[in-house]
């Protein structure tokens, strides 16, 4: 009996997950086609993030990754 049931809490669970899925993979247009695309000091510099640097890395992400949709710049921590 306990099976039984553990088996159907898993199925409408399961099929709950399906349909709420699905319109993600249909290309729901109220979802946003990528998550924000940035870059952060932190990840290279940690607290030793200059201006100079910062401005190259900023050139270079416009030059190499805007065209891929990255658009943020952030100075964390520094």
């Amino acid at each position: 009996m306990r099976i039984a049931c553990s088996y159907r809490i898993f199925t409408a669970v399961l099929l709950f997950a399906i349909s709420a899925g699905s319109s993600a993979w249909a290309g729901d247009a109220s979802l946003a086609p990528t998550p924000p695309m940035g870059w952060n000091s932190w990840d290279s510099y940690g607290q030793t993030i200059d201006e100079a640097h910062f401005k190259a890395s900023a050139d270079w992400m416009a030059k190499h990754l805007k065209k891929f949709g990255w658009q943020y710049m952030v100075i964390d921590e520094g």
